[in-house]
């Protein structure tokens, strides 16, 4: 090598997560023809997902990771939430709705939440700012939203308790009534007098903390959607 000479720069390196293969080979090949140098790793195991991430990403020394998949769901949640506290990466999450704080429990971590609306070229560009030290959320939003999603935990397990006052047959007529189902019709069903169940009815209003059946029955579902 002639003195004065340069080594060539090495592309950034990214790794990419999807959970579905054909959205990860199209993400891959696009960022790849953006000045970047994607890798795809498998979706991480079921059982230890940083284990497994860990493992994929040994020798590889990537500048940032990008997560693209259904976050929505419980289990790929805490995968993506373990990977980000637990493998040491500028994390970026690509989700619906962003700017939600009830995504404060990943941002928490450490990730950085892009909109899935986001095109192609403009993750490229925020994949680099990222890696050169730009933050791409400022401290005050993420402050904001783990504030928020602290909030909301926090009256989500207050409405868990009320419901754990309930007797089994208390919880029963609760999940009857959710399914549109009248006193009369329950009193029926379960072939006992309707006085019996306007008894077991006021019960449920009273430990919930609620005035109207429909308020009951919001909360069983607002605790059901968050499992």
């Amino acid at each position: 090598m002639t003195e004065g000479a340069r080594l060539p720069v090495r592309r950034p390196r990214v790794v990419l997560l999807a959970e579905q293969r054909l959205v990860g080979d199209a993400v891959r090949t696009a960022l790849n023809d953006r000045r970047l140098q994607v890798v795809s790793l498998a979706w991480p195991d079921g059982h230890r997902p940083s284990a497994s991430a860990r493992r994929m990403l040994a020798g590889l020394h990537p500048n940032a990771g990008v997560v693209f998949g259904d976050l929505q769901d419980p289990r790929h949640r805490e995968h993506a939430r373990m990977l980000v506290s637990t493998v040491p990466l500028r994390w970026v999450l690509v989700v619906s709705h962003h700017d939600d704080a009830s995504w404060g429990d990943l941002v928490a971590v450490g990730a950085t939440l892009l909109p899935s609306s986001i095109s192609l070229e403009d993750l490229s560009e925020s994949l680099i700012r990222l890696m050169t030290g730009a933050e791409l959320m400022s401290q005050e939003t993420r402050d904001q939203m783990v504030r928020e999603w602290l909030r909301q935990r926090s009256l989500d397990e207050e409405v868990a308790g009320r419901l754990e006052r309930l007797t089994p047959r208390e919880a029963q007529v609760l999940e009857q009534l959710s399914l549109g189902l009248s006193v009369r019709d329950i009193a029926l069903r379960d072939e006992v007098a309707e006085a019996t169940v306007r008894t077991q009815v006021k019960s449920v209003l009273k430990k919930l903390e609620v005035r109207s059946q429909l308020a009951a029955v919001a909360i069983l579902r607002r605790t059901a959607a968050g499992d």
